[in-house]
């Protein structure tokens, strides 16, 4: 009975042997080994050679049971399988800690699958930290067949006990892995090109494989309908194979494009396939073909964004850096993203994507011919002017950036601005790209809104462009609250590409409609010729002046001065003024300052210029010195004026050489303003400015 039972046992021992994982624990009957010198002992059924080894039970040595493996740690020590174990090996594990207290020694752990002819080591090289705590060695190995393994010295040097205890040998079988190709990304988007334009710009991608079966082979990329492929992102076709051997595809770098000639139109979610060796994955891929650009005739192009109020309804043409949302009407909110109708504009944050834009137009050249020099014309516009951050448009042509087309919302005013841009060589069919950068970077606080408005492009480069101003404008009063009375001056373009472009300064306004609505800036038609209405707005106490400018692309800029005062409801007068003009003959020249503000005035404040015959410098300048009482009079004169305009005159200086057709100002130095204008700067009537009722500025008091 007792021998049929230990028969049973082996034939237990034995299948566990050939058909399931390894594992010694030397807790086993007989898996006895008293001393270090070599010997062999069988070791839950597989014969072991241990040398400068033994199996200890001694208290120092560390176990999990009552028995463990301990290793001298001599160059000679080692524990090795002389048998194999069937069904492979998979993983490879035991615990392992120092013997007692003892110093340590390197390890390493190797495989046979030739029967111990050749070994190959597992894992990295061990050495048992000094702890009482056991340490785990795992290795995944994951070879078939017939398989054995030994612990040894890595090191094999030294005589000195370095002991090592191992126990809970655990050899798990070989399993087969799954053939396995692996893709890195999985998905790639974003490509696209215009109409007519492609193929796309390529993008690259890794592909790996392990397990294939059969060892060798090929693996084989197939493009998609719309996507093609390639393994040198040179030459693109719609298949090719990838070599692989001993199993394993190492990482290729494989590229994939849009293919040429499709049409417009969303190409989504469709699959590159990679196929063989047992495996099979897919890359996804998506992207589109567009008809970004629109057609630059012979005409130009124009654009003025009254229908833009969405996203959706952004001009054809235009594309956005980033995705935004639509907040509204420009002019309003507070919250970062998009603003429109009548404008292309944003409301910037500090945070993305609203912390900065790039706004694009992209032309294709229709116009029959190269172009080299190119039209660019736009109105920069601001809203929310209370808030100090001041973003400005940077505009490049074909990346190139082009300062005269730079606006800045700092003077809180729209503004026209325009530029020839030449040395393009833009062949017919070959795009243009304009585009508009803003940013929140370097501006604090709340930032005012930024737009793009009556964008012109065009290739009609005017031959001498010239902008005609004839003024006879005297100095405007009124109470505050109300508008002065408006007076006009007439304005004309020759050979004029675009739009005359009219700003008025601080405290005035303009009309072109013959006053029936007047606005800080407006805009005529090149061919314009017509009245332009000016009044001051009245609406703050003060002394007002400054220039109407008048721009228009390739032309020289017009300054027209205007100067006013406006009083309070006290009726003293803001600042001083002339007040009297002497043209007579000879020498006979004077002017009278008045000082009707009701208070002394400084008069080292003020200076008096001359602009003779129509220039925009001084001819003569003179500083003024000295108080002004209220409610009187500061007369200056020719000194070879005759002896009764000398004998009211407090001061004889050449700034009064003047004729009919010489400006008189008086200018506040503090500020710069004009604080009186006789006559018109920068125009020469001839011989004398006429007014109404045949006033006149020569032999005139």
């Amino acid at each position: 009975m007792r021998k049929s039972i230990l028969c049973l046992l082996m034939l237990i021992v034995s299948i566990s042997i050939i058909y399931g994982d390894y594992f010694v624990n030397f807790e086993g009957t007989n898996e006895t080994k008293t001393a270090y010198a070599s010997g062999n002992v069988t070791l839950s059924g597989l014969s072991w050679n241990m040398t400068e080894a033994l199996i200890g039970n001694l208290a120092n040595d560390w176990k999990n049971g009552t028995r463990s493996a301990r290793l001298r740690g001599y160059g000679t020590s080692a524990m090795t399988m002389l048998e194999n174990k069937t069904n492979g090996l998979g993983t490879l594990s035991f615990y392992y800690r120092r013997y007692s207290t003892e110093a340590q020694v390197d390890w390493k752990v190797e495989y046979s699958i030739d029967n111990g002819s050749s070994w190959t080591q597992i894992g990295s090289t061990f050495t048992a930290p000094a702890s009482d705590t056991p340490s785990l060695f795992s290795e995944q190995v994951n070879v078939s067949g017939n398989v054995r393994i030994r612990i040894k010295r890595a090191t094999e040097s030294g005589t000195s006990d370095r002991r090592l205890n191992i126990d809970d040998i655990t050899l798990t079988d070989y399993t087969a892995a799954e053939p396995t190709l692996i893709l890195d990304p999985t998905v790639l988007i974003g490509f696209t090109y215009d109409l007519g334009e492609g193929p796309s710009a390529s993008q690259s991608y890794t592909l790996s494989g392990a397990y294939l079966s059969p060892s060798s082979g090929n693996i084989t990329i197939t493009g998609s309908s719309s996507f093609e492929v390639s393994s040198d992102n040179v030459t693109f076709s719609n298949s090719f194979s990838l070599p692989y051997s001993g199993g394993i595809l190492s990482p290729a770098t494989l590229y994939v494009r849009l293919k040429a000639g499709l049409s417009e139109g969303n190409y989504l979610n469709e699959n590159i396939t990679h196929s063989g060796g047992g495996a099979s994955v897919f890359l996804a891929v998506s992207g589109s073909v567009t008809s970004t650009s629109v057609l630059l005739t012979a005409e130009g192009y124009l654009e003025d964004f009254t229908s833009f109020t969405s996203l959706e309804s952004l001009p054809f043409g235009w594309t956005l850096s980033n995705q935004y949302t639509y907040g509204g009407d420009f002019g309003t909110g507070s919250a970062g993203g998009l603003r429109g109708n009548g404008v292309l504009g944003i409301q910037l944050t500090a945070s993305a994507p609203n912390n900065d834009l790039t706004a694009t137009l992209t032309l294709k050249n229709q116009t029959g011919a190269t172009i080299n020099n190119l039209n660019v014309g736009y109105q920069g516009k601001v809203a929310r002017t209370d808030q100090t951050g001041t973003p400005k448009w940077v505009v490049s042509v074909n990346g190139t950036e082009i300062p005269e087309l730079e606006y800045s919302t700092a003077e809180g005013i729209n503004q026209q601005k325009s530029a020839v841009v030449t040395s393009l060589n833009i062949a017919v069919g070959e795009n243009i790209i304009i585009q508009w950068f803003t940013t929140s970077a370097g501006t604090s606080g709340a930032r005012r809104q930024i737009g793009i408005d009556d964008v012109n492009i065009n290739t009609n480069i005017p031959v001498n462009p010239l902008i005609n101003v004839t003024a006879n404008l005297v100095t405007f009063q009124t109470a505050q609250g109300t508008p002065s009375e408006p007076q006009s001056y007439f304005i004309s373009g020759i050979d004029l590409s675009q739009n005359i472009n009219i700003s008025a300064p601080n405290g005035f306004e303009i009309s072109v409609d013959g006053g029936l609505t007047y606005a800080t800036h407006t805009s005529v038609l090149p061919t314009y010729e017509g009245n332009v209405f000016v009044r001051m707005t009245g609406t703050a106490v003060g002394t007002f002046g400054g220039n109407i400018i008048h721009t228009s692309l390739g032309a020289t800029d017009v300054y027209l001065p205007v100067a006013g005062i406006v009083t309070g409801a006290t009726g003293y007068a803001v600042d001083l003024f002339f007040s009297e003009y002497i043209e007579g003959s000879s020498s006979n020249k004077s002017i009278e300052i008045f000082n009707g503000t009701g208070s002394s005035v400084n008069l080292s404040d003020y200076k008096v210029a001359l602009y003779s015959n129509g220039s925009t410098t001084p001819s003569s300048s003179l500083i003024l010195s000295g108080t002004l009482e209220n409610d009187d009079v500061y007369v200056i004169s020719h000194p070879s004026a005759n002896t009764n305009i000398l004998a009211v005159t407090d001061l004889t200086n050449t700034v009064v050489n003047f004729n009919g057709n010489d400006a008189l100002a008086l200018i506040k130095i503090s500020t710069g303003a004009y604080v009186d204008i006789f006559g018109v700067i920068g125009n020469d009537p001839g011989t004398a400015w006429l007014g109404e009722n045949n006033y006149t500025t020569i032999n005139s008091t």
